[in-house]
C-alpha cells in the first residue's frame, strides 16, 4: 500500500512541478498579451494569434490612444512609433474590411482618449468577394476576454509552453525577422530582416504569384462592392480624420494583376475609395519602390522602412528625394 502511495505522491508531484514550471514560463513571456508587465525574456515575439493577442492587449491593461491603425498583414511592420500621436495597429493576417469597424469601437471603448485619427491600408485583394474570411468575426476575440478565468487557463497549456519556449530561443539568438518585439511594458511593431537570401526571396515569391492567380486574380475573382462598409466607418466615427492608402506590392504582381484583366476592376476600387473617403494616398502601382525587390520580403510584403515613408507621405512630412516617385495623393477632382 506504501508503494501505491509513493507513487502517487510522486505522479501528483510530478504533475504540480510540470504546471507550475509551464505557469510560470508562460506567465514570463506572456505569448498571449493578457498581463501587464515587462517580459524579462521571450521578448521576440512571431505570428501567434494576431487578432487575439491585440485583443487581450486592449482588455486587459489600461490604454490611452488616439490613432488606430488597420488593415492586413502587409500593416502589420507598421512602427507606431514613427505616427504622430499615440497610435494602437490593430492590424493582423488577411483582416478585411468589415472587420475594421468591430475593431475600432473596441479600441475607442476601452481607451482613456478620444479617437481622433484612423489610418487604413487599403488592399486590392479584399475586392475578391469570392474569398470568404477565414478567421472568426472580431466579435468572438472580444467576447473571449470576458469569459471566466480566459487569462488564466492558457497558462497551464503545454502548446502555449511550446511558443513561449520558442520566443526565448528567439530572443536568446536575437532573431527578430516577422517577430514583435515586447519592449518594456509596450510592445513595438512586427519587424523584418531585409535582404532575405536571395534564394528565399524567389521561392517566397513565386509561391505568392502562383496563389495570387489561383485564388486572387484568376478567373474565381468576382469584384465586391465595399462602399458600404467604408460608409459605416464614417457614420460610426462621424468626428474622425481618416487616412486612407493603398499598400504597395511588387512589380511582379502588379503585371499578373494585369495579365489577369483586373485592371478595370483595380480603377473600380480606387474610385469607390475616393467616394467614400475625398481622398487616397495611392502606392499601388508601378514606381521605383515597386520595382525593387529589396524593399520587400517576398512579392507582397514590404519592409519597415517603406512603411515609414508611407505614413510621413499620408500625414505630410519630409521624405528623402529619391522616394519623390513613390505615393500620389488621389481626390475626386485628380481622379
Amino acid at each position: 500500500m506504501r508503494h501505491w502511495k509513493r507513487i502517487t505522491f510522486v505522479i501528483l508531484g510530478s504533475g504540480f512541478l510540470f504546471c507550475s514550471i509551464a505557469a510560470g514560463v508562460n506567465f514570463l513571456v506572456d505569448p498571449l498579451w493578457s498581463f501587464d508587465h515587462e517580459v524579462p525574456i521571450g521578448r521576440y515575439q512571431p505570428m501567434f494569434d494576431e487578432r487575439q493577442q491585440k485583443t487581450n492587449w486592449v482588455a486587459f491593461r489600461k490604454v490611452e490612444y488616439d490613432t488606430i491603425i488597420l488593415g492586413n498583414s502587409r500593416v502589420t511592420y507598421l512602427d507606431t512609433r514613427v505616427v504622430p500621436g499615440k497610435a494602437f495597429n490593430y492590424s493582423a493576417s488577411s483582416m478585411k474590411p468589415v472587420e475594421y469597424l468591430p475593431y475600432m469601437k473596441f479600441v475607442s471603448s476601452r481607451s482613456s482618449m478620444p479617437i481622433k485619427t484612423v489610418v487604413l491600408g487599403m488592399s486590392f485583394a479584399d475586392t475578391n468577394g469570392s474569398n470568404a474570411p477565414s478567421f472568426e468575426k472580431p466579435e468572438t476575440y472580444i467576447s473571449r476576454t470576458r469569459s471566466f478565468g480566459y487569462r488564466l487557463k492558457p497558462l497551464f497549456n503545454s502548446n502555449i509552453l511550446r511558443y513561449s519556449l520558442g520566443c526565448i530561443r528567439r530572443d536568446i539568438h536575437g532573431n527578430v525577422h516577422n517577430a514583435y518585439i515586447r519592449q518594456g511594458r509596450e510592445v513595438v511593431s512586427k519587424q523584418m530582416v531585409l535582404p532575405v537570401p536571395e534564394s528565399e526571396l524567389q521561392k517566397e515569391s513565386a509561391d505568392n504569384l502562383e496563389t495570387y492567380r489561383k485564388n486572387v486574380y484568376g478567373r474565381s475573382y468576382t469584384y465586391q462592392d465595399n462602399k458600404e462598409i467604408y460608409r459605416a466607418l464614417r457614420t460610426a466615427f462621424p468626428d474622425v480624420k481618416f487616412y486612407i492608402f493603398t499598400t504597395p506590392v511588387t512589380d511582379h504582381l502588379l503585371k499578373l494583376l494585369v495579365e489577369e484583366g483586373r485592371l478595370n476592376d483595380y480603377e473600380r476600387w480606387i474610385t469607390d475609395l475616393v467616394d467614400v473617403f475625398g481622398e487616397v494616398w495611392h502606392f499601388m502601382y508601378f514606381n521605383s519602390v515597386t520595382g525593387n525587390d529589396e524593399n520587400f520580403k517576398d512579392a507582397h510584403h514590404y519592409s519597415p522602412r517603406i512603411a515609414e515613408v508611407i505614413v510621413r507621405k499620408l500625414f505630410g512630412l519630409e521624405t528623402e528625394k529619391n522616394y519623390d516617385d513613390f505615393g500620389m495623393k488621389i481626390s475626386a477632382e485628380s481622379l
